[in-house]
């Protein structure tokens, strides 16, 4: 019966999650400091070779000190995606770390506010944390789209942790 609750919960929070990550969103610039937005160039391994144009994806990463956050941390939002795209993988690639995370595993962390990935139950928050002796590092963030057919898109951003 607990395993039955328990999957039930999670099935909950990644339709939660998809839902939000399906979605554009008004992000609020009246928070303290403003976030580095960057579009990125995306590989869209359905159109290779194709001149079809592709809706790029935007995504905001802030690393400016989030009030009531304790330790190192960055936060990003997807404000906009390809139709019929959703998340469903992050990752942090430097020369220390290779960390990746699914959809599941960052509703997971959001849950328990574990380092790494994270995704709010409700979808409202998401970000990465990570412990001190990270800071400093250089690497790439990266988020991989995927739609119903398997397709994939992905998005990156070089980073220095601070």
């Amino acid at each position: 019966m607990r395993w039955m609750n328990m999957k039930i919960i999670y099935s909950v929070m990644i339709i939660v999650v998809l839902a939000f990550t399906s979605a554009c969103s008004i992000l609020d610039h009246s928070k303290v400091g403003e976030p580095a937005s960057h579009e990125s160039t995306v590989k869209d391994t359905e159109k290779q070779g194709s001149t079809e144009s592709v809706t790029p994806i935007l995504i905001v990463v802030d690393q400016t000190e989030q009030p009531g956050m304790n330790g190192n941390a960055f936060t990003f939002q997807v404000e906009q995606l390809p139709k019929g795209y959703a998340l469903a993988s992050m990752a942090w690639h430097s020369k220390k770390t290779q960390m990746n995370t699914t959809l599941v595993e960052a509703a997971n962390n959001g849950a328990t506010g574990d380092d790494g990935f994270y995704i709010s139950g409700d979808g409202q928050f998401s970000g990465f944390i990570y412990p001190d002796a990270m800071k400093g590092e250089e690497g790439k963030v990266l988020f991989v789209f995927k739609n119903e057919t398997g397709n994939e898109l992905t998005w990156q951003k070089e980073l220095t942790l601070k």
